[in-house]
């Protein structure tokens, strides 16, 4: 079965998230070396280079509550009952699929793969992600 292949950005400078291609006028392009770039009426960025924008995934699954689960989505504690943190959605490229990581792996390994995580699910429910929740405030 496949997914929908979706994208959405994070604007630092806007600080701003904006799902890629909801709008006509902007796209996600791919080029050598795997580098992205996100095009828009008046603009383009290579997203590898220029940071002022964090490309996330979309997973394929969706919350409980039929929202749509991203890279860098946080989910609460009482998803898995060994965890006690917040967990983060991660791609772990070691094993070639998305994960729940908890916050504490989650900043000890940020960005290497090999996640030490668990399954993501469509029974978990999503309660914001890395850019627009504050994770010291998180339970």
């Amino acid at each position: 079965m496949s997914r929908p292949i979706k994208f959405r950005k994070w604007d630092k400078d806007l600080k701003r998230m904006h799902v890629c291609g909801e709008d006509v006028h902007d796209s996600i392009a791919f080029g050598e070396n795997n580098e992205a770039y996100y095009y828009n009426e008046a603009w383009y960025c290579n997203l590898d280079k220029d940071k002022a924008c964090e490309l996330m995934q979309y997973t394929g699954l969706k919350d409980r509550n039929g929202k749509e689960i991203y890279e860098g989505d946080v989910i609460p504690p009482d998803y898995a009952l060994k965890q006690n943190e917040v967990a983060i959605i991660c791609y772990d490229s070691n094993q070639a699929r998305f994960k729940a990581v908890p916050l504490s792996l989650y900043k000890a390994n940020a960005g290497n793969g090999g996640w030490t995580g668990f399954e993501v699910t469509r029974h978990c429910s999503i309660i914001g992600n890395i850019y627009e929740t504050p994770l010291e405030d998180t339970p």
